[in-house]
């Protein structure tokens, strides 16, 4: 999978080669094919999604300490979702938003705060290390912000791939829709720019 638009932030806005995003985005394309054969059951009110599928080690991590994940399980607001060298979680949250997370990957659900329709008022994301696949569910997306070491991404209707190298620099790849990328790399300001398909 290569994306449409690429780009790569460290301190500078750039065109970067996506041959990396291609090779990461084989699995999360045959991951989120499954996706569409989820069933998402009824929802304890106090979840914020559920594990959908489960690949070798993959966990969640809260105040209460470290469970690992299983298809049909919780996950709540608070949660860093952690996989190893091998593993994978697919999530769906309330709002029917779906996350992939790939080998060797760290994500924090920041805040879900949902409203009674279980569309997102609030949806931030913090994802530290590894490679991921998001997709947009029913929310309005000015209630979406997904953060990296270097960058923050505000949602416009998307699908797209992005990961967070060891240093931390962010990789991202558009499939679908617009998004607004501010690289916060740069020490002192912030620069932002618009991707579309």
């Amino acid at each position: 999978m290569a994306g449409k638009n690429s780009t790569d932030l460290k301190g500078q806005d750039r065109r970067t080669d996506t041959s990396r995003m291609a090779r990461r985005g084989r699995w999360l394309a045959a991951s989120a094919l499954a996706f569409g054969t989820c069933i998402a059951p009824a929802q304890a009110a106090d979840e914020s999604g559920k594990a959908i599928a489960v690949i070798q080690n993959a966990s969640a991590i809260d105040a209460d300490g470290m469970r690992y994940l299983v298809p049909d399980g919780p996950i709540f607001m608070g949660d860093s979702i952690r996989t190893g060298t091998g593993g994978q979680a697919q999530i769906r949250f309330r709002d029917d938003t779906k996350v992939v997370v790939g080998p060797n990957s760290t994500l924090k659900i920041d805040k879900f705060v949902f409203n009674p329709s279980d569309t997102a008022e609030r949806f931030t994301i913090t994802a530290t290390k590894g490679a991921f696949r998001f997709i947009t569910g029913t929310s309005a997306k000015s209630a979406y912000t997904i953060r990296t070491p270097t960058a923050s991404i505000g949602l416009r209707g998307t699908q797209f791939d992005f990961s967070v190298d060891p240093n931390g620099e962010t990789q991202f790849a558009l499939l679908e829709g617009e998004v607004k990328i501010c690289d916060n790399a740069a020490p002192g300001e912030t620069v932002c720019q618009p991707v579309t398909d």
